[in-house]
């Protein structure tokens, strides 16, 4: 991954920014969709920080995973999603008034890059999906820019885990629980001084140990 440039730092200033007042909104319909009809269980919301920069590194499983990780969280949360989603007539509008910023898959965006780390430097919360896609079946590859961008950052890794959002079906109905679990950041403190992108590949292999341990905790 490459280190965004001077230019891409400054188109990145040029990303608007959050609207309380619209993701405040956001959360409370969140909220009223996901507690009836997914009875959305979390675990580990403690192991969020409650200040300063982080990403929250998380399994991807459905389109569902953006709300159902944040939506229960008091820190406003700012997600990294496919350029695809952003496009959608409402729910580009939707995911722009969360928060939420576009990267282009399958290849090295150094907008989104420059974008994550202003946001993680302003000390905010960020989402991103190690996987890179939805990875229903566990076996996408994961990749190391999470935990790049956050070693670059100064930011803490908090691994999370979700599960049955990909059992969702709104026709024919079908409302599973929804269950996230957050566990601790990451302990890094031996990879300082280490090469980023040695120290980015090893953070990886933390996280998918970390998830692996929280998913399963789910599953019981």
């Amino acid at each position: 991954m490459a280190v965004p440039s001077e230019r891409d730092a400054r188109r990145a200033a040029r990303v608007p920014e959050q609207s309380a007042l619209a993701y405040g909104f956001l959360r409370v319909v969140g909220l009223s969709a996901l507690v009836p009809l997914f009875r959305l269980k979390t675990v580990g919301r403690e192991n969020v920080p409650d200040e300063g920069p982080v990403v929250l590194a998380s399994l991807h499983r459905s389109n569902w995973d953006s709300l159902a990780v944040g939506v229960r969280l008091h820190r406003r949360m700012r997600p990294m999603a496919k350029i695809e989603l952003m496009r959608a007539p409402v729910l580009g509008w939707i995911l722009r008034q969360g928060g939420a910023f576009p990267v282009r898959r399958g290849e090295t965006d150094l907008q989104a890059i420059a974008s994550a780390l202003s946001i993680l430097r302003a000390g905010g919360l960020l989402l991103m999906f190690p996987e890179g896609t939805r990875n229903r079946d566990g076996t996408a590859e994961v990749q190391p820019g999470a935990a790049r961008i956050a070693l670059q950052a100064g930011a803490a890794i908090v691994p999370v885990a979700v599960l049955n959002t990909d059992r969702a079906r709104l026709w024919p109905p079908r409302f599973p629980q929804f269950r996230v679990a957050y566990g601790p950041p990451l302990d890094l403190a031996d990879l300082k001084g280490v090469p980023l992108r040695t120290a980015a590949a090893e953070a990886t292999v933390r996280w998918q140990q970390a998830v692996a341990g929280l998913r399963r905790s789910l599953e019981h």
